[in-house]
């Protein structure tokens, strides 16, 4: 038998790369039959591949190697997006010096004293575009890797799709220039889109409404997403500490914080600072609330952040579960007692309830954010305006907000500013605020027949797990005009308005497309000059006449018509797979672009979305040492193993967590499982049922499999092709004796299929050690067998399964070793009872209480055994068992029928549960 060692996985792996490689199997080309088309986000390429940036990938991979078993001929490229402002702002922070960044690079593989060389972002794309493709070479995927490419002015190709699009765009009219709040790095000088962002990547715009109490001959305008609450004031709030102005705000004076002034004045606000002090200098001072005249204190409160919005919060306790536990802490509750507005489930003084019920205890415990959600969304969809309301008494709190917003700014009392959703830091390391811009260029996706259009696509794509389908539509409906462009950065200069440079998510859409064209360009068969307009007119819309098209781009019309044959051939997309956090965005913008570009038939098939990955059940972090790059993983634990520890932890929009644990418990795992080959192959033992037994289960790991793969339910898959079968295939040989080698090999066969997608090179290896010619990713998967599927054989087992447990549970009890276990087989009577109940009083009247314990099967269906053996095969199945019990229990075993035993005990066995008597 052949030992194998924890280096020889490593090994195993790149002898099957390489030869995957040598022999070109992921490289597609048209042919007949049926194709599949997968892809997933070019990623991000400012540092080295880490195992966060793998899950996604994975799963593309795996439904690529799935649906190459079921007979497609699959597409699955891989590109690299650079544009955009992260690695601008790398370069610039190396130039600076910033220890941190250095120490990122340094991370991510650049020698230490080669890292000051990377202050041009030219070099950083080239190095880590390298280090990309060359991590994911090593972590095996199946990728056409001849149509990889990146994007920039380092890829003039590239640039010409883009500059092809937006012309295309603008002409359509869904490019147009406007003024529009947008999330604005005053640094960058340019809107900061999701892919230029340090933090708050998700972080959108909203609507705050400022209501403005009236402060002697000036006001404090209280920022809020809720104007209802108004209604419900007791207090405002004001950080003791924080930096406040008396500014002159267009006509009006206002109290506001320091860091609010540039806000207000980059949103159309004519601001003239007056006066600088603490917040303190005016707490315990009070103001007036507009709608009914009331005074109410200006209370401190350091919860309240200076730098969002206006750093003024007006205090509604009975609503505001952060409110309340302030009020709480300063001992105020009696004095300002909580005012109800809003009839809900929750009932009077919701906050306080919810404090209570989640045991929060002073403002400073993090659950107040959860509460504050809860409270919001019940009062948002359900809560209805009270009596002191007045004349919005009755009303639904979803239905007001605008009503409220009006009729307030014709009182004079409201006025509107833009911020961000959460704190968002440039990928230049500054805050960001919200800006209104004119002149800037906007993808027009508030255009109804455009929206119209792409829900029309939604509606007939595929959506996995179909959840996420409500974000997408949700995102679709609610999507506003989006800034396209920005002044600085890596990427393609507007053609029209060539200072602006479109940003990463806006030339990012239909790039799947160019995945067709890309392998002609890395064979220098088409060239940034070949690239007019009319090219990208015929080869992806067919729009010309591809001897005028050539003649014009200097191409041969021959070649032209194989571009456009490629890609009516492999397009559309059928599946592209992203994390969750592209939901909102980037994924609802690849269906608005294809929507309007293609004609229905090449609109995308299916989105997959998952979640994002923890490492060791925290988030990922260097200063928590659980940072790991993918190739740290892969030397580590090996593909195999890395890519097990993804797709066992979790699937659907939940987070995966990569546990180093569970990795190298799979490396382990694999090991035996090779070592389990070699052992078992060439036995020679006989057949008897537990060979049947063993097929059938089989049959069952791989329709269960299929069905689990088909919903990319890869950890639901994952329970039957690899723990399943693995543990039918232990329990095979623990129970057999002597196994049969044909059963063993057919066995591995089919776990060699069926976990392609999970563990390709180990699977590789099975099927060569089997004597398999050809590729495993060449076969079929194998077909069920439904003639042996044999569920009353495979209860058998359950009963051994179940005895094997009972007897352990008596064993703790009783503390002792066993010299002797008897098991008692039920007699044919009680079996008959259960076949036919109309026999069951004619028992009770012969067996007494024995019979009544049928009697209370009889009325629990669930107490009911799935199938009722005869007395003999039940007896037959454990003395075939009886070796089998030796081994486990290691003490003499005895089968005995219940009519032919004195003993008590022989009393209690039922079909399908034997009694069981230990000495």
């Amino acid at each position: 038998m052949i030992l194998f060692s924890e280096k020889d996985i490593r090994k195993i792996e790149v002898k099957w790369q390489k030869r995957w490689r040598e022999a070109g199997i992921f490289e597609a080309e048209p042919k007949k039959g049926k194709k599949y088309f997968v892809t997933f986000p070019y990623p991000y390429i400012n540092a080295a591949p880490h195992v966060g940036h793998a899950y996604s990938a994975t799963r593309a991979d795996m439904m690529a190697r799935f649906m190459r078993l079921l007979g497609y001929n699959v597409l699955f490229p891989f590109g690299l997006h650079a544009t955009g402002e992260p690695i601008m702002g790398a370069a610039k922070r190396i130039a600076m010096g910033d220890q941190k960044q250095i120490e990122a690079f340094v991370m991510s593989g650049i020698p230490r004293e080669k890292v000051k060389e990377f202050d041009d972002p030219v070099k950083i794309v080239k190095f880590f575009a390298k280090t990309w493709v060359r991590d994911f070479q090593n972590y095996g995927l199946s990728v056409d890797w001849r149509r990889t490419f990146y994007t920039t002015k380092l890829n003039p190709e590239y640039n010409k799709f883009v500059t092809w699009q937006y012309k295309k765009l603008k002409k359509m009219g869904l490019v147009v220039k406007g003024k529009h709040p947008v999330i604005w790095c005053p640094s960058c000088e340019s809107p900061t889109g999701s892919h230029d962002r340090k933090e708050g990547e998700n972080a959108t715009v909203v609507e705050y409404i400022l209501l403005k109490f009236k402060f002697g001959d000036a006001f404090l305008p209280a920022a809020t997403l809720r104007p209802e609450t108004i209604f419900g004031v007791t207090n405002m709030w004001l950080n003791p500490e924080g930096d406040y102005v008396r500014a002159k705000v267009d006509d009006e004076v206002w109290i506001v914080s320091k860091e609010s002034v540039k806000k207000l004045r980059d949103q159309e606000h004519e601001v003239e600072v007056l006066e600088e002090f603490k917040g303190k200098e005016i707490i315990g001072k009070s103001c007036v609330e507009p709608l009914s005249g009331r005074e109410i204190p200006i209370l401190p409160a350091s919860f309240v952040d200076v730098r969002n919005a206006t750093g003024v919060v007006m205090s509604v306790p009975a609503h505001a579960p952060y409110d309340y536990m302030a009020l709480k802490d300063l001992g105020k509750l009696n004095e300002l007692k909580p005012i109800t507005i809003i009839k809900s489930e929750i009932g009077e003084n919701p906050a306080e309830k919810i404090c209570e019920q989640m045991g929060i205890t002073s403002q400073e415990d993090e659950k107040l954010e959860q509460a504050t959600k809860i409270i919001y969304r019940r009062e948002f969809h359900k809560g209805i305006l009270n009596e002191k309301c007045g004349e919005y008494s009755g009303k639904r709190v979803r239905d007001i907000k605008q009503k409220l917003v009006e009729d307030f700014s014709k009182k004079g009392m409201a006025s509107i500013m833009y911020e961000a959703s959460e704190p968002v830091i440039c990928r230049c390391l500054t805050r960001c605020h919200v800006k209104i811009i004119k002149d800037q260029w906007f993808l027009k996706y508030s255009d109804e027949e455009w929206k119209k259009r792409a829900l029309e696509c939604l509606k007939k794509m595929k959506v996995y797990p179909d959840e996420a389908r409500n974000w997408l539509e949700n995102a679709i409906i609610n999507m506003k005009d989006k800034a396209c462009a920005r002044k600085s950065g890596l990427g393609t200069p507007l053609p029209w308005d060539p200072e602006w440079i479109i940003e990463p998510l806006s030339d990012s859409t239909i790039y799947m497309s160019y995945y067709i064209i890309a392998k002609y360009v890395r064979e220098g068969e088409v060239k940034a000059k070949n690239m007019k307009d009319e090219f990208f007119d015929y080869v992806l819309l067919g729009e010309g006449n591809p001897e005028e098209v050539g003649k014009k781009c200097g191409l041969d019309p021959k070649l032209l018509r194989e571009i456009r044959e490629e890609f009516e051939y492999f397009y559309p997309v059928d599946l592209r797979n992203s994390g969750k956090d592209l939901l909102p965005h980037h994924l609802p913008f690849f269906i608005f672009h294809h929507v309007v570009f293609f004609p229905e038939k090449y609109w995308p098939r299916a989105i997959g979305a998952n979640g994002w990955v923890t490492v060791d059940g925290e988030k990922m972090s260097k200063s928590k040492g659980n940072f790991i790059t993918l190739r740290q993983a892969v030397e580590e634990y090996g593909a195999d193993a890395s890519r097990l520890a993804f797709l066992d932890s979790n699937e659907g929009l939940a987070d995966a967590d990569f546990r180093r644990s569970a990795a190298r418990n799979f490396k382990e795992l694999l090991l035996k499982i090779l070592m389990t080959l070699e052992r078992f192959k060439d036995e020679k033992g006989g057949e008897d049922f537990m060979d049947d037994w063993l097929r059938s289960r089989i049959q069952f790991r791989i329709m269960k499999t299929r069905e689990h793969l088909e919903k990319m339910e890869n950890r639901s898959a994952l329970l039957h092709s690899l723990h399943g079968l693995w543990q039918d295939i232990t329990k095979y040989i623990q129970r057999k004796g002597k196994v049969n080698g044909k059963t063993i090999r057919y066995a591995f066969d089919v776990f060699a299929r069926i976990n392609v997608p999970f563990a390709p090179h180990t699977c590789e290896e099975i099927w060569e050690r089997l004597g398999k010619k050809g590729f495993v990713h060449q076969a079929k998967w194998p077909e069920v067998r439904k003639e042996w599927m044999n569920e009353k054989l495979e209860y058998g087992q359950e009963i051994v399964d179940k005895l094997v447990s009972d007897v352990n549970e008596i064993l703790n009890i009783l503390k002792k070793k066993p010299s002797k276990i008897t098991f008692f087989v039920a007699s044919t009577w009680k079996r008959e009872v259960l076949k036919e109940p109309k026999k069951l009083k004619e028992a009770i009247k012969e067996h007494g209480n024995v019979a009544i314990k049928l009697a209370n099967i009889l009325k629990d269906p669930s107490k009911r055994p799935k199938f009722i053996l005869d007395e003999s095969e039940e007896f037959e199945l454990l003395e075939s068992m009886k070796d089998y019990f030796k081994k486990v229990f290691n003490c003499e075993i005895e089968i005995k029928r219940e009519n032919e035993s004195e003993e008590e005990k022989a009393k209690q066995a039922l079909p399908g549960k034997p009694a069981i008597l230990v000495n």
